[in-house]
């Protein structure tokens, strides 16, 4: 069984670091974020740099066995 999850990278205009959140939060919701290194703040949406579709492989449990990327999404 396999479930999916968009996600967005976003690269933090002050230090540079890369973080990843879902897409609906980042680029839908055009949210602010604060950087986890340098506790910037700053929009997420304006910084992505990729989006993918991520695509997690999971058994008759639940449990998670394996993750790939499905897709590269517009950023727009």
């Amino acid at each position: 069984m396999n479930t999916w999850l968009d996600v967005a990278v976003v690269r933090c205009p002050n230090c540079g670091n890369y973080h990843v959140d879902a897409s609906w939060y980042i680029i839908e919701l055009e949210s602010d974020i604060q950087c986890g290194r340098c506790q910037t703040e700053f929009n997420g949406k304006d910084n992505t740099t990729d989006r993918v579709l991520l695509e997690f492989a999971i058994d008759e449990n639940g449990k998670m066995q394996n993750a790939r990327i499905a897709e590269h999404l517009s950023l727009e």
